[in-house]
């Protein structure tokens, strides 16, 4: 009799402990806006919970033995394998994403053409997205650089988000794309406007020089070819008048 009721009292606070459990499961549940599995009579365990919040990127999981609430829930071990790859990944992402140099604007080079009195402004072209044509090149000069709300219809005018890039003549300067600035060298290329103008007229330069060189050398060559033909005339005509002068003489 005692053991009959031993085994009815345990088998009573079995069923007891259980119905707590699912209680708390379901508030949890309710509780959490989520993702929620439950996966119940897994080994020693009546209840193993994994939850997943929807605006977090953390998942929950606990164990739940038949003794409990009289014991904590166990805590799954983790996976060192698991733990590494995601710190790794995280330390990845970190460094992806680390702060940028922050790159002078579209609008920092307009101003700078527009009040550099050093520049030719028609030695400028801007490379800009129209919205029905796609991409588009023109002169700097061909645009108004004024507040686009005050301009008229029939002046042409962009929004600066819309600019693209900058060339001083075939060279580009700047490129939102490509994250390229030697206008002011603010993406650590140490190279600003005047480096690249510099180049290209020294580069210019060397091209004509070597052109003016071209054209010297064919023209001696030109005059070395005239007065090797006219000591060839030279020659002949001396020669016929030797032979005049013979004819005449035996005549």
């Amino acid at each position: 009799m005692a053991g009959n009721n031993e085994e009815g009292s345990t088998s009573e606070t079995t069923s007891n402990t259980i119905d707590i459990q699912e209680t708390e499961i379901e508030s949890v549940k309710q509780a959490v806006t989520g993702q929620c599995k439950i996966i119940e009579n897994l080994g020693d365990y009546t209840h193993v919970v994994t939850l997943q919040p929807t605006n977090g990127n953390i998942i929950y999981k606990f164990q739940l033995k038949k003794s409990y609430p009289n014991s904590l829930p166990n805590k799954p071990r983790a996976d060192k394998g698991k733990h590494r790859q995601r710190k790794q990944k995280i330390e990845e992402k970190e460094t992806e994403n680390e702060k940028k140099p922050s790159m002078k604007t579209a609008d920092d080079v307009i101003n700078r053409i527009l009040w550099d009195g050093e520049l030719e402004r028609d030695q400028f072209l801007v490379g800009y997205i129209d919205r029905f044509t796609g991409l588009q090149e023109k002169y700097f000069t061909a645009f108004s650089w004024e507040d686009i709300a005050s301009v008229d219809y029939n002046v042409l005018a962009v929004p600066k988000h819309r600019i693209q890039y900058f060339k001083y003549k075939d060279i580009k300067v700047w490129d939102k794309n490509q994250r390229l600035d030697n206008v002011f060298g603010s993406l650590g290329s140490n190279t600003t406007l005047y480096d690249v103008i510099n180049n290209y007229e020294k580069s210019n330069m060397s091209e004509n020089q070597n052109e003016n060189n071209d054209t010297e050398t064919a023209n001696n060559a030109d005059d070395s070819s005239i007065d090797t033909d006219s000591d060839s005339d030279d020659d002949i005509s001396r020669y016929n008048r030797q032979f005049c002068i013979k004819n005449r003489r035996s005549g």
